[in-house]
C-alpha cells in the first residue's frame, strides 16, 4: 500500500485484496473506491478531488508502485525532511503556523542528507540547538520511505516526499519560533493532550502523531 495526502484528502493506493480490507476498516468514513485502470490520470484525479473535505479514496491497482510511478511522472518530486522531537519528559515539539499545529520540517538543500536537513530545519524553525537523531521513522505497512503530499504551487504540480526522524531534544533550550517563515508558536506537548491540538492539524500530521507518539 501507498498513502498520499493532499489538502483534506487521503488517497491510498492498494491492490485488490488490500482494497477489500481498507473498505472494511474505514467503512464508518464512507471511503470511495476508484479502480485506477489504464485511463486513470493522476493530475485529473488531483484536480477533481483537491477541494473535497475529509475524504478517503482507495485507488485500486494490481501494482501500487507502478501507479505511484505514474504520479511521479505527472508531478515534480520535491524532497523534504523533518523531525518528531522528544524531550526528557517525553513531550513532543510542535509548531503553529497558518492555523495548524505541525512538526518542524522543510525542503532538503542541495548537498544535504535527509538527516542533516531535518536537524537544520528543526534548529531554524524552533530555536533548539542541542539535537540528536535517534533513528529514522519507518513505515513498515506502506511501500514508501516517508509521507507523500500532492500540491500545486506557481502553476506547477508537485509531489513532496518528507523523510521523518525521531530526534532527541532538551526542554532546557530556549524556544524561538521562526517568524519570517510564519511560525507563531513553538511548544512542547504531552502526547496525552494531542487530540485537542490535532483537531487543528493536517491529516498526515495526525497520522504521524498517532503512529509514533
Amino acid at each position: 500500500m501507498i498513502k498520499i495526502y493532499f489538502n483534506r484528502v487521503s488517497a491510498i493506493i492498494a491492490n485488490e485484496e488490500e482494497s477489500r480490507q481498507l473498505l472494511e476498516r474505514y467503512s464508518a468514513h464512507n471511503p470511495m473506491l476508484i479502480r485506477a485502470d489504464d485511463d486513470f490520470r493522476p493530475k485529473k484525479f488531483f484536480q477533481d478531488f483537491c477541494r473535497k473535505e475529509n475524504v478517503i479514496v482507495i485507488l485500486q491497482h494490481k501494482e501500487p508502485k507502478a501507479l505511484l510511478k505514474r504520479f511521479m511522472q505527472d508531478f515534480q518530486l520535491i524532497e523534504a525532511a523533518g523531525g518528531l522531537v522528544f524531550n526528557e519528559d517525553g513531550d513532543v515539539l510542535m509548531i503553529y503556523r497558518r492555523g495548524n499545529w505541525d512538526f518542524p520540517k522543510g525542503k532538503i538543500d542541495p548537498g544535504e542528507t535527509p538527516g542533516q536537513a531535518a536537524l537544520r530545519e528543526i534548529r531554524e524553525e524552533t530555536g533548539l540547538e542541542h539535537l540528536k537523531i535517534k533513528g529514522k521513522q519507518e513505515f513498515p505497512d506502506l511501500e514508501q520511505e516517508g509521507t507523500l503530499h500532492l500540491y500545486k504551487e506557481n502553476g506547477k504540480y508537485l509531489i513532496k516526499l518528507t523523510h521523518w526522524f525521531e530526534v532527541e531534544g532538551s526542554k532546557k533550550d530556549p524556544l524561538k519560533p521562526e517568524e519570517r517563515e510564519g511560525i507563531e508558536k513553538v511548544k512542547w506537548i504531552d502526547p496525552a493532550y494531542f487530540p485537542a491540538y490535532l483537531k487543528h492539524s493536517y491529516l498526515s500530521i495526525r497520522d504521524l502523531a498517532f503512529r509514533y507518539c
